[in-house]
């Protein structure tokens, strides 16, 4: 990020050691940027409903989780987890 901030894959791969530090509001700041940057890799939408998930955020995981699936239909975990969010807020 030193030599290019727009980095996408940088900040995808930041916001994962974020998250291990327990650093919850960076982690997500780095996803947020890191989709802001691309449309073609579904990595930092996945990793951005994750961690919206799991802080109670259904509403924005769902929204970042269908724009997963747009880009990559086929990915198991990302289907696995629109049906989780999706039995979250319809129960």
């Amino acid at each position: 990020l030193q030599y290019n901030t727009n980095h996408l894959e940088a900040l995808n791969n930041l916001g994962v050691l974020e998250l291990k530090q327990s650093k919850k509001k960076i982690g997500l700041s780095n996803f947020e940027a890191a989709c802001s940057l691309t449309d073609f890799t579904f990595e930092p939408y996945y990793n951005f409903a994750v961690t919206n998930y799991k802080c109670g955020n259904y509403e924005k995981a769902l929204e970042f989780i269908n724009k997963s699936l747009e880009i990559f239909p086929d990915h198991f975990d990302s289907q696995e987890l629109r049906l989780t969010i999706l039995k979250k807020l319809t129960s």
